[in-house]
């Protein structure tokens, strides 16, 4: 997580890129539910289990969902799984977890049923409470700072090689992105150890890809669209000289 490692003292210093965008991507604040039930009683109902809202209740009041999706087991045990996130999660982490708690079944229950309620087991984590997260589910970088510290996310500083979901460069802030980005730094130590055990194939989209082997997008440029630019820079300078000599006259 860029918070943390802002926080270690690093001897040398890293680079103030490095420094400077590690302080500004900070981590979101998230709620993470998991609720188990007897049943898949929204399943039975012809639901997914699938809910996305801005949290706004039937009655008008502020509620905690964010989204909810179905988190039943291979197994078959039936669960639901949540986030309360960004504002919604800076208001009811303020409350007890009880009221969070039935605010959340509550909030279900007006997009699933009544059954909702009726669970056998309600946990959650307050990612922001924990000291080697401070949040989540992602630390993006503040408005206008990728404008000047772009270097510091990835690339390593002597021996020192950063990875995290962050600095992927697909699925950024889940697991996929995690995995590509260990991936992506365990080839670059191996390539700094033994650059002759790596492949030019495999350095891309690493600190030490060649840049011959970034993919160049090229701008085709298809010959029917250059005769319709020309036609019609023609057709208008036409019409320019046509009011130019209009003008003309009537000044005349």
């Amino acid at each position: 997580m860029p918070q943390q490692t802002a926080s270690v003292q690093f001897n040398p210093s890293l680079p103030l890129e490095k420094l400077e965008l590690f302080k500004r991507m900070p981590a979101g604040c998230i709620v993470k539910f998991i609720i188990t039930y007897q049943n898949t009683f929204w399943r039975d109902a012809g639901f997914s289990g699938e809910i996305v809202t801005c949290g706004r209740t039937k009655t008008g009041e502020d509620g905690p969902l964010g989204v909810v999706f179905d988190a039943t087991s291979p197994n078959g045990n039936p669960a639901l799984v949540g986030f309360v996130a960004a504002k919604q999660a800076v208001k009811w982490s303020c409350d007890e977890a009880s009221k969070r708690k039935a605010a959340v079944l509550s909030a279900i229950a007006e997009f699933l049923g009544p059954q909702a309620e009726e669970c056998l087991d309600y946990v959650e984590q307050n990612w922001g409470e924990e000291p080697y997260t401070l949040g989540g589910p992602v630390s993006p970088a503040t408005t206008g700072c990728m404008a000047y510290f772009t270097a510091g996310l990835r690339q390593p500083f002597n021996r020192i090689h950063f990875g995290g979901t962050e600095s992927a460069t697909v699925w950024c802030g889940f697991m996929n992105g995690a995995v590509q980005a260990g991936t992506r730094t365990a080839i670059e130590v191996l390539y700094h150890l033994r650059p002759q055990a790596v492949a030019t194939e495999e350095l891309k989209q690493s600190a030490y890809c060649p840049a011959s082997t970034w993919p160049q997008k090229k701008r085709k440029v298809k010959r029917h669209k250059i005769l319709k630019w020309t036609l019609g820079f023609g057709v208008l300078t036409c019409l320019a000289l046509v009011a130019r000599r209009a003008y003309i006259k009537y000044i005349d």
